[in-house]
């Protein structure tokens, strides 16, 4: 078989001779409209149809400006299956024909026989709830070419088991080539009953069969947290957990330690999901308190008009959304909803049931559909209140929201709120999906729109703004959430899952890519939004659906001294400077190596020829003993740079324009330092940030997940700001270096770099994880370990001392985090209660 890179998924089904070929690519050169598609069989043009698709993925992946139109989704049905000798896919373009694919008999049928039925087990989860009878929730998706596809579910005897399941379209599968046509219900949600290990499901069209033992899909999924907690072990290593664990011996001697380091980052078997669902009811407001809240005068009591634009609203959906407004503890509140539907008297007759029930709803019939901006500014005109919140139709509200967003706006600069939320899934509405999000983040909310819901601001500074615009419809709400923030003075967050975000089908919850035109218009408003507060950048659509990367643009291109401290492995230290001279985009650079200590000859054989090779690098000396700060505020002194670069010696560069993007996000006037991130050898990831607190002083963000994953609501995927980041990689301004001192020397080896954070954002300024500055660190080489006594009593000092000069900001929990996470588990999750 020849393939081209071009080519993402070949599906083929054979029914009655006829070969039904189903093709999915991507395809760049020329103009896009003038790309044409088609089949050759045995060297004759056959029929075929082919329609062209954004792949945005594409676009991230290679640096491409834009996604748009750039794939192709090719069908072709061919007689005469049996005599196929040959088959090809080429493109004409601009006058030119390629080749695409190329196949002969024996790729043809081994591709039938593969693709004849397809399937995957999403998630598996043997549930037991209380008052519940025990089942077994299964996620997954199954196809079968050629056929109709039958599924059942049996035990291991060939006994059928009682089941319930939803079925429901997989627009990402139809774009890889799965399906046939987007609207093909090819996902399943299946629930079993049954409390054993004893699960079978079973997929047969015509000839073709396959089954599969769920448990044993359970057991490798339980195989591959393993894998991954193996990965999270290195986390033990990072600052954070070592100073837990070295508490931990002290306190409980040292025999333990293993036990104790598995106990942080597993936390048993239990999904996030089963432990969010039982964490979610323990948390849940309760009754007494409601009661408390519902007698509670605030000093400022704002009315809260809640907006709504409803457009045929499911009847059920409607009535829970009303109910749940109606149901605060908070009293001073106004419902203003504007229905589009255009003549629905079932929806019509409900508004008035509760308009005519209690005044504090109010609603209006429109003439006609003015699409979701229209709507909502409808709803806007008729909100009498201070506080405006921004509700969906078919969503719902904890009955403590609007009483929690009013202790917010107990400080009189707040002119904006947000919530935590969730998803509810399912015949029983399940709480799943939990967001909980960090105080605000403004690096963060230009990568995606974090802030969703529940959203309130002051009505004078959504009115100010202009309320919604119609060009954004699809992130509307975005661009709003955009224009409140340039006006306001605070933003305030609720760390507290206050929303409820449906998930049915159609709904954007659900499936992202059932409104794909989102993606575009979030991307309109991150640009008008720089354009509005008068920075230059790009946006640019990354891989994961409605997130985005900003290339922001530098009015100059100055000195960066790269500073690396070094002590023999001249093979690591020569493999980054290489690296860097050879790979790096950004070429006004110069090198400061700092030698500490070295004791081979061949390190200072490699000094002389390599400040030969190169008249960019420098070597210099340090002459005293291992203390990484001094080592450091040493090397910068020799710097002749605007801005420095500290960088291992154990680095290596993976993205060529990783030290210009860094750049360009240092020179911004309210950021004082820049991160980048970085990969162990394996193409796991080793740092994505650090949260203040986790372990006991920090730890790193997505430590252990495979290059591939974005991580928890694709943190790991988009920058952002947080609390610090390694100084394995990090950028600073010379001039803010020396303004807050540089590295504080009481920290010889561990948590400077966490502390030179804290300096600088006590100045005012962000620190920002680059998530497309991308290196490879091999960790601590030179170094070695903290494995004796001595050193080990030395780093409990150094945990003591950061402890007690942060003990405000440890106590306060990390802004950029969230206190309902786990500070000893692994980031991003909660603790089993």
């Amino acid at each position: 078989m020849n393939r081209s890179k071009y080519i993402d998924n070949i599906q083929f089904s054979e029914n009655n001779n006829k070969l039904h070929a189903h093709i999915v690519g991507w395809y760049t050169g020329g103009k896009i409209d003038d790309h044409q598609f088609y089949v050759v069989v045995d060297d004759r043009e056959a029929e075929s149809h082919f329609e062209r698709v954004d792949r945005f993925d594409i676009a991230s992946q290679n640096n491409m400006s834009s996604g748009k139109r750039i794939g192709f989704n090719l069908v072709s049905d061919i007689d005469g299956y049996e005599a196929i000798e040959t088959l090809q896919l080429r493109v004409r373009n601009a006058g030119k024909d390629e080749l695409l694919l190329e196949m002969n008999k024996r790729n043809i049928k081994n591709i039938v026989a593969q693709t004849a039925i397809e399937y995957n087990i999403d998630e598996a989860i043997l549930i037991n709830s209380e008052g519940k009878e025990a089942r077994l929730k299964v996620t997954g998706w199954a196809v079968g070419h050629g056929g109709d596809l039958s599924v059942k579910f049996t035990d291991k005897a060939g006994n059928e088991l009682k089941h319930t399941s939803k079925y429901f379209n997989r627009v990402d599968l139809y774009m890889r080539g799965y399906a046939d046509d987007p609207k093909d219900k090819i996902g399943f949600e299946t629930e079993i009953l049954t409390d054993k290990e004893d699960a079978v499901i079973h997929l047969s069209m015509g000839r073709y069969k396959k089954d599969a033992d769920i448990f044993s899909e359970i057991r490798k999924q339980a195989r591959a947290r393993k894998r991954a907690h193996v990965r999270q072990f290195t986390s033990i290593a990072t600052p954070g957990n070592v100073a837990h664990l070295v508490g931990y011996g002290f306190k409980h001697g040292f025999g333990d330690l293993r036990e104790e380091a598995y106990r942080m980052i597993t936390n048993g078997e239990e999904s996030q999901e089963v432990i969010y669902q039982n964490w979610f009811e323990k948390h849940k407001v309760t009754k007494e308190e409601l009661e408390k809240q519902a007698k509670h005068k605030f000093d400022y009591e704002p009315v809260i008009s809640i907006v709504v634009p409803t457009y045929n609203t499911p009847i059920k959906y409607l009535r829970e959304m009303i109910d749940s407004v109606v149901n605060q503890s908070y009293p001073h509140w106004q419902l203003c909803i504007a229905d589009g539907s255009g003549g629905n008297k079932a929806l019509e007759k409900t508004l008035k049931e509760y308009a005519d029930k209690d005044k504090r709803v109010k609603y209006q019939i429109l003439e006609s559909n003015r699409g979701i901006a229209g709507n909502t500014n409808a709803a806007l005109d008729m909100a009498d209140g201070d506080v405006l919140g921004l509700l969906d139709h078919d969503d719902t509200l904890e009955p403590d929201a609007l009483y929690e967003v009013v202790k917010c706006f107990q400080d009189r600069e707040v002119d904006a709120v947000y919530t935590d939320e969730d998803k509810i899934l399912g015949p029983d509405w399940r709480n799943v999906e939990a967001h909980f999000k960090p105080d605000f983040n403004l690096d963060l909310l230009r990568s995606n729109n974090y802030i969703t819901h529940f959203f309130c601001a002051k009505k004078e500074i959504i009115t100010s703004v202009g309320g919604f615009k119609e060009k954004y419809d699809g992130a509307q709400d975005y661009d709003v959430i955009l224009r409140c923030y340039e006006k306001s003075r605070k933003v305030a967050h609720v760390a507290k899952i206050l929303y409820h975000w449906r998930m049915h089908p159609n709904s954007t919850a659900a499936n992202p890519q059932s409104k794909s035109y989102c993606h575009v218009a979030g991307q309109k408003a991150i640009q008008d939004h720089l354009d509005r507060v008068g920075v230059k950048g790009e946006v640019i659509m990354s891989e994961v659906f409605c997130t985005y990367r900003v290339k922001y643009e530098r009015e100059s291109s100055p000195l960066v001294s790269i500073v690396i401290p070094n002590k023999d492995h001249i093979a690591d230290l020569k493999l980054c400077i290489d690296s860097v001279q050879e790979k790096s985009s950004y070429r006004n650079i110069e090198f400061i190596v700092v030698e500490n200590n070295s004791t081979e000859k061949e390190t200072f054989e490699y000094y002389d020829s390599v400040q030969k090779q190169y008249d960019n690098v420098r070597v210099v000396k340090w002459e005293k003993e291992f203390n990484y700060s001094a080592i450091n505020n040493f090397g910068v002194k020799f710097a002749n740079g605007e801005y420095i670069l500290l960088l291992n010696n154990d680095t290596e560069i993976i993205n060529p324009e990783s030290i210009e993007d860094m750049l360009a996000n240092c020179m911004r006037k309210e950021v004082g330092i820049v991160g980048a991130k970085l990969f162990y050898n394996d193409d796991t990831v080793q740092h994505g940030g650090v949260i203040l607190g986790f372990g006991g002083v920090a730890g790193h963000a997505c430590v252990g997940i495979d290059k591939r994953d974005p991580g928890y609501f694709a943190r790991a995927f988009l920058s952002c700001d947080y609390s610090a980041v390694t100084a394995a990689c990090m950028m600073i301004s010379k001039e803010l270096y020396n303004e807050v001192g540089g590295f504080s020397e009481e920290y010889a080896v561990a948590f400077n770099d966490v502390d030179f954070c804290m300096k600088v954002r006590e100045k005012g300024y962000l620190v920002v994880y680059d998530a497309f500055s991308q290196w490879y660190h091999y960790e601590s080489k030179s170094r070695g370990l903290d494995d004796t006594a001595e050193k080990m009593e030395r780093f409990k000092g150094e945990v003591d001392r950061f402890q007690a000069k942060w003990k405000k900001q440890l106590d306060a929990g990390d802004p950029y985090y969230n206190k309902n996470f786990s500070l000893t588990k692994a980031v991003f999750m909660l603790d089993k209660e």
